[in-house]
């Protein structure tokens, strides 16, 4: 038996993973009596994550600890932070624009076709994209 309130309805749901689906494939993640839904089936999700946090956590407090000015970093990272914001504001602010989202859309229509037509259509231009990419991973990640 489900508890009264909706969001532990919910959460119940979700940890059971069990869904209603339909042949349209809208999920209803209530009670089948709530979702009234015509044809509808239920069907078993199940989600595995290969993902250890725990091996996450120590590396980043590892790295963490490997850190000498530990203000300076989260200067850097604050300032990032709002830098990102700034800049989400103004992309947006720009792309309410009547004309700028349709020129957006034509830049990047046009990058994407140089860029295939650069480094992707012959394979002496595809090694020379690869040989970059090699170069970039070894100057950020350190020659191992």
């Amino acid at each position: 038996r489900l508890a009264s309130s909706p969001t532990k309805q919910l959460s119940q749901r979700r940890s059971l993973l069990d869904h209603q689906l339909t042949h349209s494939v809208l999920l209803c993640f209530w009670p089948p009596s709530l979702c009234r839904l015509q044809g509808a089936r239920s069907a078993s999700v199940v989600v595995r994550s290969n993902i250890d946090t725990d091996e996450i956590i120590s590396t980043v407090t590892e790295k963490w600890d490997e850190v000498e000015n530990k203000p300076q970093a989260i200067i850097y990272a604050g300032g990032a932070v709002v830098a990102l914001v700034i800049v989400n504001s103004v992309v947006g602010a720009i792309n309410n624009l009547p004309l700028f989202p349709k020129v957006f859309e034509l830049v990047g229509l046009g990058y994407s076709a140089w860029f295939t037509y650069k480094y992707l259509l012959f394979k002496s231009s595809r090694a020379e994209l690869a040989a970059d990419v090699e170069e970039l991973k070894s100057k950020i990640g350190g020659s191992d």
